[in-house]
């Protein structure tokens, strides 16, 4: 899974762009449902470039 930066001064939360982002994954069949997600803090890294979101 490749991560994206997010938008923190979007209108949209940044857990939502997250989720957002992963669902498109899943749906253009980049990731396979019920796939393993990294743990939360890997997420963070890579989608945010830290450790919390």
């Amino acid at each position: 899974m490749t991560g994206t930066p997010v938008n923190p001064e979007a209108a949209e939360y940044v857990y939502r762009q997250v989720v957002d982002h992963i669902a498109a994954e899943i749906a253009a069949g980049k990731l396979r449902p019920g796939a393993r997600l990294p743990g939360g803090r890997e997420l963070a890294e890579q989608y945010c470039g830290r450790k919390s979101t």
